[in-house]
Parts: C-alpha cells; structure tokens; sequence
C-alpha cells in the first residue's frame, strides 16, 4: 500500500474517532451541543482539505453511522447527520460556483432544507425541542446563524489551510 494512501486512512480515521468525541462530549453537556457538533463538523473540512472529496464523504458516513449506534442522545446524531456533517462538503461543492449570488443561493436552498429536516424530525422524535416561539421567527433566526456559521467557517478553512496547514507539512 502506498504512503499515500495509508496517510489518508490514517487521517480520516483520527479524524472520524475525535468527531465522534465531540458528539459524545456534546451529549454530556446540553449547552455547549451545537458547539460541539459544529466543531465535529468541520473536522470533516479538514479532511476534505488533506485528504479530498472522497475521504470526507467517507468520514462523514462513517462518524454519522458510529453517532447513530453509539451516542445516548440522538439529537446531536441529527444535528450532525442532517447539517453539520455533509455542509462543509457540500459548501466545498457549492462555491465552485462561480456567481456569488447563485452560489448564495444554492446555499440557502441547502440550509432550508436541512432546517426542514432538522425541524421535522426534531418534533416527531424529540418532543423537549419544542420551541414556543413561532416557528417564522425561529426560522429566521436559523437562517441568520446558518449565514454566520458559512462565514465562520470560510474564515476557519482559510485560517487552517494558510496558517496551521504549513506548519505539519514541515
């Protein structure tokens, strides 16, 4: 097997087993879960960046399937299964796209319909995520956290790749 490729097993799979840390640290502290499965998330841009598309869908199927059987809170499986995972691939994917407005787009459309998802399942399994505000409102403010956590995470990426990336390709 070649260098190559045993690096990039290597990587994903440190890289799937500290995803699913934080999903399971998530479960044991409520209020830090989204923080959690966020950072679980990017992880997978991580890998999208050392090791390519491929690897990441890997990780991302690999750490949603381990959430799902492992974790003693599902919700932070959905999170991360429903949004958090596949984003930062999928934002990869989207950004290809060379108008800003259309690759904007595209990414609200994405947002919507993991929001959709999120929200179907949340309240057909997960009855204490009820929200008692009106469901608009807190779709707006979704959307407006969804715009801030794209931004975040572009910031992020070009952070890890300019500026932490070097330093192990030493």
């Amino acid at each position: 097997m070649s260098t190559k490729k045993s690096r990039r097993i290597a990587v994903g799979a440190i890289i799937s087993a500290l995803a699913v840390v934080f999903l399971y640290i998530s479960c044991l502290l409520p209020t830090l879960q989204l923080t959690l499965v966020a950072v679980a998330g990017i992880l997978s841009a991580a890998v999208l960046i050392e090791c390519g598309v491929a690897a990441s869908w890997l990780v991302f199927a690999c750490v949603s399937v381990l959430s799902l059987l492992l974790l003693p809170d599902k919700s932070s499986a959905v999170f991360y299964v429903l949004f958090f995972g596949h984003y930062p691939i999928l934002k990869y994917l989207l950004e290809k796209i060379r108008k800003p407005v259309l690759c904007w787009l595209c990414k609200l459309c994405v947002g919507n319909i993991c929001l959709l998802l999120i929200v179907l399942l949340l309240h057909a399994f997960f009855p204490e995520w009820a929200v008692e505000y009106p469901l608009w409102a807190v779709w707006i403010v979704c959307l407006a956290v969804f715009v801030l956590f794209d931004v975040a995470l572009t910031r992020l990426l070009g952070y890890y790749q300019f500026r932490i990336r070097p330093k192990f390709k030493r």
